[in-house]
């Protein structure tokens, strides 16, 4: 067999693709030792195999290779004193034992390259579902503050809109002399009878306790709700008669009647007398 012969008979893919037995890989370095052209022809084998990988990036399982070597042992083993697998497929497919030799090595590495390309895929589907879900998670937290946005947005339309209605006064409530300088503004419309409070300066409450708000009319006080302390407007209940408004300290959640000895503020609408 010369040079030409040797390298077309498939025994360089079978030894880059690591088929050979440790005698026949031997007999495969030798002959690139001693023939330049066997040597350029393993190299170039080599470097296509490398750049395949590169190009694809793949890490496979160590299993991948574990079970093909264990495979190749295994038919190695059970073919001691039989036909060899190439011959084999000479024998049934009428080629060359060369070319059989060739369509093994090349099985090999396309298998390799499917199981590797399995890997890769599922993996890249793998991130295409955690991305997905990730997405969805964003999308729904951008819904729920958009349904923020637009809650808050449409409270200060109706706030807005209820301090710019020509019914709509201001009543100013003081301090009485227990707590001065404390100052809370109601807003209460004449006509829908609807009333908001801003709480002012007051201090926090206690724990447990709450401020509370009152309609004082002819009739006496009428609760017109609890409120929590902080910078925003606050929607109370409707007053539908108000000569006064005041606010006590309660316990949590408001009383029927007003303590007070607990009273903070009080004032009443321009032009009325109690």
């Amino acid at each position: 067999m010369n040079v030409n012969e040797y390298i077309s008979s498939g025994v360089l893919e079978l030894y880059c693709a690591g088929a050979l037995t440790n005698a026949e890989s031997a007999e495969v370095e030798q002959m690139a030792r001693r023939y330049p052209e066997v040597n350029a022809e393993l190299n170039a084998i080599q470097n296509t195999l490398n750049t395949l990988a590169q190009t694809h990036a793949l890490t496979p399982p160590p299993s991948v290779k574990a079970n093909i070597m264990k495979a190749i042992e295994a038919e190695s083993s059970n073919s001691v004193g039989k036909i060899k697998p190439a011959t084999k497929v000479a024998s049934i497919w009428g080629m060359s034992e060369g070319m059989a030799r060739f369509a093994v090595a090349a099985s090999l590495i396309l298998f390799v390259l499917s199981a590797s390309l399995a890997w890769y895929y599922s993996g890249q589907l793998n991130n295409a579902e955690h991305e997905l879900a990730s997405l969805k998670d964003t999308y729904n937290q951008s819904q729920q503050q958009v349904a923020v946005l637009t809650s808050d947005n449409d409270k200060m339309k109706h706030n807005m809109g209820m301090l710019n209605d020509m019914h709509t006064v201001k009543v100013v409530l003081n301090g009485v002399p227990a707590h001065p300088g404390m100052a809370v503004a109601v807003y209460w419309n004449t006509q829908n009878k609807t009333v908001m409070l801003d709480p002012g300066n007051l201090p926090a409450p206690p724990q447990g306790m709450q401020y509370q708000l009152w309609a004082i009319g002819k009739g006496g006080p009428v609760d017109a709700g609890v409120f929590v302390m902080d910078s925003s407007m606050h929607q109370m209940k409707d007053a539908g008669e108000a000569l006064a408004f005041a606010v006590t300290l309660e316990k949590a959640g408001g009383s029927p009647a007003p303590n007070l000895t607990q009273l903070y503020v009080m004032g009443k609408p321009e032009g009325v007398s109690l």
